[in-house]
C-alpha cells in the first residue's frame, strides 16, 4: 500500500503526538524531544536518530485508510541502556554501647545508567537494592561487602571492607574521687591564706619592733647630748 492508500497516519511516544501525516505531507516536529532526528520511510516506518535514555517508552502506530477503515494499532518498546561506570560504595557504622555492637548502614551508587539494578554479597548473603543494614560485632573482625550493579547490557562492581570498633568515651570520675580533689583544692586554698595571714601577721610585729628600736635608740641620743 502507498500512502496515497491512507487518510491519516500516526506515530505516538508514551500517548504524545510525534508524527504525522494527512494527505501525503508529513509533520515529523511535533515535540521538541526529537527535534530533527526523527524519520519517515515511505512504508511509514520510523526511524530516530541520536538515540538518548530518554528515548524509551512505548511507540505506537495509527493509520486511517481512506475508505476510514482504521488499521489496527502497530506498539514497538524500546528500552535503552547506558554502560554503567563509576561504581561506589558509601560506609556509616554507629556504635551501640547498650548492645556492645555496631548499627552498619551501606549505600552503593553509580554513573551511568540510573536504571540499573544492583546487587549486595555479604559472605554467602546476597542481597538486592541500593542500600544495606545489618549488626556486626568487633569480635568478628573485617566483612568484605561486594556491589554489583548491572543492566542489560553491562555490569560493574566494587568492594569494601567494614569493621566494627567501640567508640566508648573516657571512664568518667568517680563521685568519691571527684570529692577527694575538690577537698584537697579547698584545703591547699585554706592553707595558703591561713600563711599568708600569719606572715602579714609576723611582718607587722617586726616592722612595729623595729618602730620601737628606733624611738629607744633617738631618746638615748638626746639623754647623751644633756
Amino acid at each position: 500500500m502507498t500512502r496515497n492508500d491512507f487518510f491519516t497516519m500516526q506515530w505516538y511516544f508514551n500517548d504524545r503526538n510525534i508524527v504525522k501525516n494527512t494527505g501525503g505531507k508529513d509533520d515529523v516536529n511535533l515535540h521538541s524531544q526529537f527535534r530533527e532526528r526523527l524519520q519517515l520511510s515511505s512504508d511509514f516506518s520510523l526511524t530516530i536518530t541520536g538515540l538518548i535514555l530518554q528515548d524509551s517508552g512505548v511507540y505506537q502506530r495509527s493509520v486511517l485508510r481512506k475508505d476510514r477503515v482504521k488499521i489496527p494499532v502497530h506498539t514497538v518498546h524500546l528500552q535503552l541502556y547506558e554502560s554503567v561506570k563509576a561504581v561506589k560504595i558509601q560506609l556509616n557504622t554507629t556504635w551501640l554501647p547498650v548492645k556492645q555492637t555496631c548499627e552498619v548502614h551501606v549505600m552503593c551508587s553509580s554513573s551511568g545508567d540510573q536504571s540499573a539494578s544492583y546487587t549486595w554479597r555479604k559472605g554467602n548473603q546476597t542481597v538486592r537494592g541500593r542500600e544495606l543494614h545489618f549488626s556486626l560485632s568487633p569480635a568478628e573482625g573485617g566483612v568484605t561487602l561486594t556491589c554489583t550493579v548491572h543492566n542489560g547490557v553491562s555490569e560493574k562492581s566494587t568492594n569494601d571492607t567494614v569493621r566494627c570498633t567501640s567508640a566508648a568515651p573516657p571512664p568518667a570520675l568517680s563521685l568519691c574521687l571527684m570529692k577527694a580533689v575538690l577537698f584537697s583544692v579547698g584545703l591547699v586554698i585554706m592553707v595558703s591564706a591561713v600563711l599568708t595571714i600569719h606572715l602579714r601577721e609576723r611582718l607587722c610585729r617586726e616592722g612595729e619592733k623595729e618602730r620601737r628600736t628606733k624611738r629607744q635608740s633617738r631618746r638615748e641620743q638626746r639623754q647623751e647630748m644633756k
